[in-house]
């Protein structure tokens, strides 16, 4: 095309570099084949099937889409690290971004094209950050911000077969979509660094972007879709002056063109069906012409589903204006983790006692909680996503001895304690108390490690705080607490001690092999009494 602007032609050349990366980075064979060998695929299924027999009554959603959701949330829980910045690889402190440095033949072999300066404050020492842009390199290196987690996730995502798009977003952000014909036969917004499935509205109504292009690239489509992304569109076309609209229609018509004649044996009348689908989508997505997306957009609202976003750090987030409504004080680092605490709802029988049960298999990396009274156990995947607080601890599983178990970070600094805690609260008013607990709690260690365990409660008649210590048996025998009388406590365990280099594997929690899902070496039962409590 002629007579296009700077700006238009850079946006023609940009494109088709995407779609030509889109083809080379994700379609090759040997590439989703890398990427397939790293996804707990069978773990991700059984996890899948559990909710989808549990909702299957009131969710439209076919078991495949139920294991994508389960892919996202293991990529973001399990598989991949967020980085603000490095820590140093001699000393372990914390570093500072200081500008750039020159890429070596092998980062540039693996499309870092920019390498970042992690200075240590403390040791003076340069830690390299090289910004790759290779997905199957980003495999092995699994850390990044938002352009590697949607690069790396958009492989995974293709090796297990979904028709997945790569979008870009100017304002600066990246994430993908999946095709779902469950879903009404369109296209579904993924966000892995947030977690986020089918939550388009996100970016405007949570982070408040003031949103202006928004492109999905696939290996046989190049589209704008940035009015899946808006439900203001009069308001997004007055910010839409980077590029003239017709002009933008040619370019991304022409790539499609060149893009048609290079995939001649696809399915072009099923991929035009979908193509105009989407345009009345588009067309519907306006809350001018269609005044209940008010509604609904007010219900999403209402029920968290639209918060600022979570990744990154605050200072970060807040120096790009993506906090969104959520109080400065109120938000956390993407490290940090939201406090969990288990909530017991008693329901006495003839003898006035109530029980309730926690289990955690770290080979199915899933807890099992069944509350007071009730058949029902509610499994919760990942061992981070129920823990009340947590520092410097790691699943770690061992292929060559085929174990599994918790320990420390492996890349933090060498004698660093670990520490993860559980919290349980009785959650209704009433004569309820925690009478006893027991606990299996195996752990194992080497050299001189230990492993503490404690339990905190506060006695219900007198508000006395009370910190027990706890004999961790390593044959894994239960202990009883009895004489609790608590509303609610907190269980930790502290991890410290070890030698050389592999310290951080001298304290171990709940250590069992990878093929024994059914056994459960953490195992508790609370036991609860109807009593009158006099203050």
């Amino acid at each position: 095309m002629s007579n296009l602007t700077k700006s238009e032609l850079e946006l023609q050349q940009r494109l088709q570099d995407q779609w030509r990366r889109s083809v080379e980075s994700y379609e090759k064979r040997e590439s989703q084949k890398a990427a397939a060998e790293k996804i707990p695929i069978e773990a991700l299924k059984k996890a899948a099937q559990e909710k989808f027999l549990a909702k299957a009554s009131s969710d439209s959603r076919t078991l495949s889409e139920f294991q994508f959701v389960e892919l996202l949330r293991w990529f973001k829980l399990e598989f991949f690290e967020w980085v603000d910045s490095l820590k140093c690889s001699s000393c372990g402190g914390k570093t500072e971004v200081r500008g750039s440095l020159s890429p070596n033949g092998e980062e540039l072999k693996y499309g870092a094209g920019r390498v970042e300066n992690h200075f240590c404050v403390r040791c003076k020492m340069t830690n390299r950050f090289p910004r790759y842009n290779c997905p199957v390199r980003l495999l092995s290196t699994r850390r990044g911000r938002c352009g590697e987690w949607a690069n790396c996730f958009t492989l995974l995502s293709r090796a297990c077969n979904y028709d997945t798009r790569y979008i870009s977003d100017e304002t600066d952000h990246v994430w993908v979509e999946i095709f779902c014909p469950s879903l009404g036969d369109r296209w579904v917004h993924a966000d892995p660094c947030e977690n986020a499935f089918d939550k388009p509205l996100m970016y405007e109504k949570g982070w408040k972007k003031k949103l202006t292009y928004i492109f999905a690239i696939s290996f046989y489509q190049v589209l704008d879709v940035t009015w899946r992304y808006s439900q203001n569109h009069s308001e997004l076309i007055k910010r839409r002056t980077k590029y003239r609209e017709p002009v933008l229609l040619k370019v991304i018509g022409n790539l499609n063109s060149k893009i048609r004649a290079h995939n001649y044996s696809l399915d072009w009348s099923s991929i035009s069906r979908r193509l105009i689908a989407e345009f009345v989508e588009f067309l519907n997505n306006d809350s001018r012409f269609n005044p209940t997306l008010r509604k609904q957009q007010h219900a999403s609202a209402k029920e968290g589903g639209l918060q600022g976003r979570t990744t990154g750090s605050v200072e970060w987030r807040r120096q790009r204006g993506e906090l969104g409504d959520t109080p400065p004080d109120k938000c956390s680092s993407d490290g940090d983790h939201k406090v969990y605490s288990f909530r017991l709802n008693p329901k006495s029988d003839d003898s006035g006692v109530s029980a309730a049960s926690l289990k955690y298999c770290p080979s199915a990396n899933k807890y099992y909680f069944c509350d007071c009274g009730s058949s029902e156990v509610v499994t919760t995947y990942g061992w981070h996503s129920c823990v009340s607080s947590t520092y410097n601890i790691y699943r770690k599983e061992e292929f060559d001895w085929k174990m599994v178990y918790l320990c420390r970070d492996p890349d933090s600094l060498a004698g660093t304690d670990g520490f993860i805690s559980w919290k349980f609260e009785i959650a209704t008013e009433g004569v309820f108390i925690i009478e006893s607990v027991v606990l299996t709690f195996l752990c194992k260690t080497y050299e001189d490690a230990k492993v503490t365990l404690e339990l905190e409660c506060m006695d219900a008649s007198t508000g006395k705080s009370i910190l027990k210590q706890l004999d961790v048996d390593k044959s894994g025998q239960k202990v009883t607490l009895s004489d609790c009388r608590t509303k609610s406590f907190t269980l930790s365990a502290r991890l410290w001690g070890g030698q050389s280099d592999v310290w951080w594997q001298h304290a171990q929690l709940f250590r069992q092999p990878l093929d024994q899902p059914g056994i459960n070496p953490f195992d508790l039962s609370i036991n609860l009494k109807h009593v009158d409590i006099v203050s």
